[in-house]
């Protein structure tokens, strides 16, 4: 099975790192290890949350991993030979994206964030709120963070280090992901009936998603 782009659950809490893959391959992680999916395997039994994103304005290609409560991250240009850098704080790593030269990791039920513009020095970022922060997402010189149980988005501009809460239609609705493409941004609900796009990440206009039973 080959992806050249996923952003949300597969399923399996025993797989439980963030990968960032911004060669258009696939990185499979659990424990201490990462194995780089190849075009021809098929791991339908192995299944993570991963995000498959392609890195602007760079000449090679670089992978980041982030785990789940540490102070650390991997970094590799080939996804064979890894590098370990460390974070300004430890945190519940959930969601992590790159866009405008700076990638962004978020904490889980937390109002801890960190950037970096190399992938090797971070920054803490302090958002405003401690939400149950699911998915991330860049694009129109925005990044848009969504999260469960709560029916707002935060909204950066492009340094990430600005975030203003914005209304996600409609009320009561729990969040799961988001992503952007095409000039648009769509947010999905984690029970899957309900999607919400925009083209600013300011504005956002509810849409009934064909589904009948989904879980996210």
């Amino acid at each position: 099975m080959y992806i050249s782009h996923y952003n949300g659950y597969f399923g399996n809490d025993d797989l439980n790192k963030n990968l960032l893959d911004l060669s258009g391959a696939g990185v499979l992680s659990s424990g201490n290890y990462v194995i780089k999916l190849e075009q021809t395997a098929s791991y339908t039994s192995y299944q993570i949350r991963f995000e498959v994103v392609p890195i602007v304005g760079y000449d090679k290609t670089t992978f980041v991993a982030i785990a789940k409560n540490t102070d650390k991250v991997a970094t590799s240009v080939d996804g064979i030979t890894w590098l370990e850098q460390t974070l300004p704080t430890s945190g519940d790593w959930e969601c992590i994206t790159y866009g405008y030269e700076t990638f962004i990791a978020v904490a889980y039920n937390s109002n801890v964030a960190v950037k970096s513009t190399d992938s090797v020095t971070w920054t803490q970022i302090t958002l405003p709120y401690s939400y149950e922060y699911k998915s991330i997402a860049y694009g129109s010189s925005r990044f848009v963070l969504i999260a469960q149980n709560v029916n707002v988005a935060l909204v950066s501009d492009y340094s990430g280090s600005n975030w203003i809460p914005v209304p996600l239609p409609p009320a009561g609705t729990s969040w799961q992901s988001v992503t952007y493409g095409g000039g648009l941004f769509l947010a999905v609900s984690s029970n899957g009936f309900v999607g919400a796009t925009s083209r600013d990440g300011i504005t956002w206009t509810q849409v009934t998603l064909p589904v009948t039973t989904i879980n996210l």
